[in-house]
C-alpha cells in the first residue's frame, strides 16, 4: 500500500481531501521547506 502511494522515505507526510491522498513530502523536510507546501494545500482546501 505504501509503495503504491510512492512512499519511499521516512517521515512521509500525506494530506487527504475528499478521499484523495496527496504526497506532500517524502523524507525529512525542514519546516522552512514544508511550510509553503502545507500552506498551499490548506489554501486550496479553503477555496474548494
Amino acid at each position: 500500500w505504501a509503495q503504491d502511494l510512492g512512499i519511499a522515505g521516512f517521515p512521509t507526510l500525506l494530506a487527504e481531501r475528499n478521499g484523495q491522498l496527496a504526497l506532500l513530502t517524502n523524507g525529512y523536510q525542514p519546516l522552512a521547506s514544508l511550510a509553503p507546501l502545507l500552506g498551499r494545500w490548506l489554501e486550496r482546501g479553503a477555496s474548494a
